[in-house]
């Protein structure tokens, strides 16, 4: 696993990271986004073979949202980072746990899971 250091104290490790891409209706793409480690504290790399409408965001293993990185911004073809640095919506520190990162790229999805660490 990639293990990152997070400017607030926090570690997370990306220990999984999976796609269920199917085309959405209308979608042009056919290539799922890519999630992967980046070397940037709190970042995931997002690649994208197309041009896509995108949105990220972070839940708990309960399903609840903790936090929005993207909703319907609209990314060019290549490599994006995503940066969640432990924070919730409403602007308290995650605690320690495991997240996941679900992004939406013209109807096909990636989920990257996080472990935060104190």
């Amino acid at each position: 696993p990639s293990q990152k250091l997070l400017d607030d104290g926090f570690r997370y490790d990306v220990v999984a990271d999976g796609t269920d891409g199917r085309p959405g209706e209308g979608s042009g793409s056919t290539a799922p986004p890519n999630l992967a480690p980046s070397g940037n504290a709190g970042g995931l790399k997002l690649s994208l073979a197309a041009p896509a409408s995108v949105s990220a965001t972070v839940y708990n293993v309960r399903g609840m949202r903790v936090a929005v990185l993207l909703e319907g911004a609209e990314l060019s073809a290549g490599e994006h980072l995503l940066c969640w640095q432990g924070w919730t919506k409403g602007g308290r520190r995650a605690p320690a746990g495991v997240y996941l990162v679900r992004v939406l790229a013209d109807g096909m999805t990636a989920v990257a899971r996080l472990v935060l660490v104190d």
